[in-house]
């Protein structure tokens, strides 16, 4: 019994993850046991559990007399997120360049470089392929125990795009060229090339989000 409800809850940690992820969870509206373990067809145990969990871990936040709620990003959260996405994907970046490409990242390769030649593409297109495409990185660096770290900040990550992606299209637009550079990078095999690449990458969106929420307005 104690192992099924361990699965329970893992299973609906899981699950909301996916929701959050996905968009589903809806900012400063307050989680319903209820709504959610009938929505993930689990009981309200291993919901609350979950829920309790992610608040912990700070996804979620506990407002008092009002419930719990996904919590806002602050300039202190982007930055810590910068830090450890420099490490990891500097590091997946090394790895897959020792490898070389995959068709994977070839795929990706002629996807950006056709979204790049078309003006009239959206932020919301191009954003579609982002965080699968740093996913391929990790893919081609071929490394588990580098990939599941990575997977820890899916959340976060979504969250601090979506920064970027209501207030800066510009900056979206410019990411499609950063992409191309590291792929570049990793197909000729230069690993230094495609560390630094990833990390101007993540040091421009990191600045533009810093922007944004600070209210300062766009450079350029």
């Amino acid at each position: 019994m104690l192992q099924e409800h361990i699965l329970d809850r893992d299973r609906a940690r899981l699950m909301l993850m996916e929701l959050i992820s996905a968009g589903v969870v809806e900012r400063d509206h307050p989680l319903s046991e209820r709504g959610l373990a009938e929505k993930l067809q689990l009981g309200r145990t291993p919901v609350r559990e979950a829920i309790r969990d992610l608040a912990r871990d700070g996804i979620l936040r506990v407002v008092p007399g009002y419930g719990t709620v996904l919590r806002r990003l602050t300039i202190e959260d982007l930055r810590e997120i910068l830090e450890v996405r420099h490490a990891l994907e500097g590091m997946a970046c090394e790895l897959a360049a020792q490898h070389g490409s995959t068709p994977e990242l070839d795929g990706y390769s002629e996807l950006f470089n056709k979204l790049k030649s078309e003006p009239s593409v959206s932020p919301t297109q191009i954003q579609a392929h982002n965080l699968d495409f740093h996913h391929a990185i990790f893919d081609a660096a071929g490394n588990r125990s580098l990939k599941e770290m990575y997977g820890n900040l899916r959340i976060r990550m979504q969250a601090s795009m979506e920064i970027t992606h209501n207030h800066d299209s510009d900056r979206i637009h410019q990411s499609v060229v950063e992409h191309l550079s590291i792929i570049a990078a990793i197909t000729a095999r230069e690993p230094e090339a495609a560390r630094n690449a990833m990390r101007m990458h993540l040091a421009n969106g990191y600045e533009t989000r810093v922007r944004v929420l600070a209210g300062l307005p766009r450079q350029g």
